[in-house]
């Protein structure tokens, strides 16, 4: 069944008239983009629209660029999957994850470790000089494990911030220009970079949210996601990107440009099995179904949702990306669409 952008765009534009989806959405197939459409407002206040390069959040998509990052370091024999975190962070304070945790555990979360942003302690502190790596490091280095490494599986944003410290640390230079000039340059995505929130960058989207705490009623109307973000985007996520340079990044994901056909085949294949058809790699989400395999990452955050997803057997990419709130659609509408549209098309691969 060939895939119907008509009746895809008229379902789109149903949410963006319910407030229900603003954003740009991107579908590819044989690599040639068969939609690429932008709708909703950037800027409310001034309702300034979303355009093809308005450049997004991206939540935890950012892990995938950290996964790559990871794997190219053991493509060049700078670090092994086996390394104990101590290896490379001798002076970490906590003794368990220094001896036990490998980079394999924290590339497909199962460390132990938890979600630093998720501690008491994170939401005590001023975060508006905190623009580094060990900045939230020192929030967490004392945390205790949840369960015994590689026995169990455990989102864990904090696992992404100790491979960014790593990566620091073995390559002696910032891991935002690592990725800079290891992923995003070769790759060819000139809009994407970790911004700091307080600075005036052109054609970013600002992400509005109805989130009003956990546990708590959604808020009546939108406000900024600004009082909430991180001052800069970190391995983990938060960084920004437009949707034609993160089609940029599933292309070159498929040659030699970010990693040789031995690696490459770590980032597409499933190292844990999380639920059903759900599994993770590293910093990729796989999902492992009878009539099609897909990886790639979704991301939310209040007033970011996102998704971006290769299914190499049916040839198709969609890539979606949100300054909609996932609490009032943005994150089941993303996925509704995927699965909506690339399973009516399972026989035309």
């Amino acid at each position: 069944m060939p895939f119907d952008v008509d009746a895809l765009e008229k379902f789109i534009r149903v949410k963006v008239a319910n407030e229900e989806f603003s954003g740009v959405v991107l579908v590819a197939h044989h690599d040639t983009i068969i939609l690429e459409q932008a709708y909703g407002l950037a800027n409310k206040r001034y309702a300034v629209p979303n355009q093809l390069d308005t450049r997004f959040n991206l939540a935890s998509l950012n892990k995938m660029f950290t996964g790559v990052a990871v794997t190219q370091l053991v493509q060049r024999g700078k670090l092994a999957l086996d390394d104990c975190v101590g290896k490379h962070l001798p002076d970490y304070p906590n003794h368990d994850v220094r001896e036990n945790v490998t980079i394999h555990h924290l590339l497909t979360h199962t460390s132990g470790l938890g979600t630093y942003w998720e501690s008491e302690a994170f939401h005590q502190l001023s975060k508006t000089n905190f623009f580094s790596i060990w900045d939230y490091l020192d929030l967490v280095g004392d945390v205790s494990l949840a369960f015994r490494p590689g026995t169990s599986w455990k989102y864990s944003d904090t696992g992404f911030l100790l491979l960014g410290a790593i990566i620091e640390t073995i390559t002696e230079t910032s891991y935002y220009d690592y990725v800079r000039k290891n992923i995003y340059s070769p790759a060819g995505m000139d809009a994407t970079d970790s911004f700091r929130i307080d600075k005036p960058v052109p054609n970013v989207a600002i992400g509005y949210t109805k989130f009003n705490g956990k546990d708590q009623p959604p808020l009546v109307d939108w406000r900024s996601n600004n009082y909430i973000h991180p001052m800069k985007g970190l391995p983990d996520g938060g960084g920004y990107s437009n949707v034609r340079d993160m089609f940029r990044f599933t292309q070159a994901l498929k040659d030699d440009t970010l990693l040789d056909e031995t690696h490459r085949n770590y980032i597409t294949t499933p190292q844990v099995q999380v639920e059903g058809e759900w599994h993770y790699g590293y910093g990729f989400r796989h999902n492992v179904r009878n009539w099609a395999h897909s990886f790639g990452h979704r991301g939310g955050f209040p007033g970011a949702t996102n998704i971006c997803m290769i299914y190499p057997e049916l040839k198709y990419i969609t890539i979606i990306l949100s300054n909609c709130d996932a609490r009032v659609g943005g994150l089941a509408y993303a996925w509704e669409v995927i699965e909506k549209t690339q399973h009516l098309i399972q026989e035309e691969v």
